[in-house]
């Protein structure tokens, strides 16, 4: 195993996997009134990158809504073009 796999941590409930603004995420938990934790990737990383996170977040506050983003370009969310420098 390597150490990304040891050290991961899943969060006990599966997403709901939606697109906010042509952006693919994945939403935890439900409304319960509280606003929703927004985690964004960044760099050349994808959502995932947030599972030892979401893990933590799920056993100390089950239910908690959280929305993870992929920025545009970074994991599973498109490129916006035009990228020039105009």
């Amino acid at each position: 195993m390597t150490s990304a796999t040891t050290s991961a941590v899943h969060h006990p409930v599966a997403p709901a996997q939606i697109k906010v603004a042509d952006m693919a995420g994945d939403l935890y938990g439900g409304p319960d009134g509280r606003p929703p934790l927004v985690l964004l990737a960044g760099l050349t990383y994808g959502r995932q990158t947030w599972q030892p996170v979401l893990g933590h977040l799920g056993r100390i506050d089950p239910g908690r809504p959280v929305l993870v983003l992929d920025p545009p370009g970074h994991g599973d969310s498109p490129d916006q073009l035009p990228h020039t420098l105009e």
